[in-house]
């Protein structure tokens, strides 16, 4: 190629300055004994084993690519994992009327999921408390007091799986810190909705 020949040539000007004074010697013929002996006595290089074998070491890359790929494409066919049907629903509005909470309960993870589809508003000294409300008349239950995340895990004890079937209603309430210091709710409800059984 031409950049390697310009290369070379720029080298060979730098260098050539060196050997202006060298004067020539002749090898001693000892010196060519010794180079036909080597020339002579010459083996080609034996076969690389197997563990420095280039083609083996790429058959076996290329088989490993085909497993990886076999199994993306294996675990890419296999159907996602059940998503428990929610066995309870509740829509919770504001003072508006707008809906603003999205719970839903299913008896077979027993846990109680809390979608919040707004930003709370709630000061530092302030939380959100969850209450069942009976559909008896009964006194509302505390189901948790709420973190402030947008989707919200409650895992429901042997209690509260009793009381959710018999709820007629979710509410949540502003309570000081920590939740009701009372078991009952002691702040305004800011956020009701009716529970529909499916």
């Amino acid at each position: 190629r031409g950049y390697i020949r310009e290369a070379a040539a720029a080298w060979e000007r730098r260098l050539h300055p060196l050997g202006v004074n060298i004067i020539p010697i002749t090898p001693h013929s000892r010196v060519w004994r010794k180079i036909r002996r080597e020339i002579h006595t010459y083996r080609a290089p034996q076969a690389a084993g197997l563990w420095s074998n280039l083609w083996i070491w790429r058959s076996i890359a290329g088989v490993a690519v085909l497993a990886c790929v076999g199994l993306t494409v294996w675990q890419t066919a296999q159907p996602p994992p059940m998503t428990p049907i929610p066995a309870y629903v509740a829509v919770l509005v504001d003072a508006q009327q707008a809906p603003a909470i999205v719970a839903t309960a299913s008896r077979d993870t027993q846990r109680l999921t809390v979608l919040m589809m707004q930003a709370p508003k709630l000061g530092a000294e302030s939380d959100f408390e969850l209450w069942a409300i009976p559909g008896s008349g009964q006194a509302p239950v505390s189901i948790a007091v709420l973190p402030r995340n947008h989707e919200i895990l409650i895992d429901l004890d042997d209690h509260d799986r009793q009381v959710i079937p018999a709820t007629g209603a979710f509410a949540i309430s502003r309570e000081p810190k920590g939740g009701s210091p009372t078991g009952a709710p002691t702040g305004p409800v800011v956020y009701q909705g009716e529970l529909v059984t499916l």
